[in-house]
């Protein structure tokens, strides 16, 4: 957990820096991303929101995502989940970059049999999505949540790093 505390205050020095406004939509991870950032005394200058959108439904209610992608190619998908961070930040004019997670964290898979430890993290901001999928086995619930944090983080940093220095 040290090395996920160094990170989120890394990401926040960032965006302070940067001068832009977070939003996170979470699915397997159900609110982590969020939390985390929130513990750190400062946030409320970069954080604007958070969904957690555990269900297919609320990520059709409140993300706007297409009932059909979702049954083409599963909420566990590049194209979901880089919907869900592309919609994000159409719906939320405050919002400069937004972070969305979705994955199968186990013990088990869900109806789809696709592996526990698949995840796909996307950031998106008003002109671009990038979308990565990552494989972390079947390491164990809370390392696969955990994991994908650090790697969420990681790869916010990256694109802010890329696209705003």
């Amino acid at each position: 957990m040290d090395e996920l505390n160094s990170k989120i205050t890394e990401l926040i020095s960032l965006l302070k820096k940067s001068k832009l406004k977070l939003a996170t939509a979470e699915s397997c991870t159900g609110g982590l991303i969020s939390s985390l950032i929130t513990s750190i005394s400062g946030s409320s200058e970069i954080f604007e929101l958070s969904y957690v959108t555990y269900s297919n439904q609320s990520k059709i209610d409140l993300l706007n995502i297409d009932p059909n992608r979702l049954k083409e190619f599963g909420a566990v998908s590049n194209q979901v989940c880089s919907d869900m961070s592309k919609n994000l930040i159409k719906l939320n004019a405050n919002v400069d970059i937004a972070i969305s997670v979705s994955g199968i964290a186990g013990p088990k898979s869900d109806e789809t049999r696709k592996e526990v430890g698949l995840v796909y993290i996307s950031v998106s901001n008003k002109e671009d999505t990038v979308c990565e999928e990552y494989r972390f086995g079947n390491i164990g619930r809370e390392n696969v949540r955990n994991q994908t944090v650090l790697e969420a983080i990681n790869l916010c940093m990256n694109r802010i790093n890329q696209l705003y220095r």
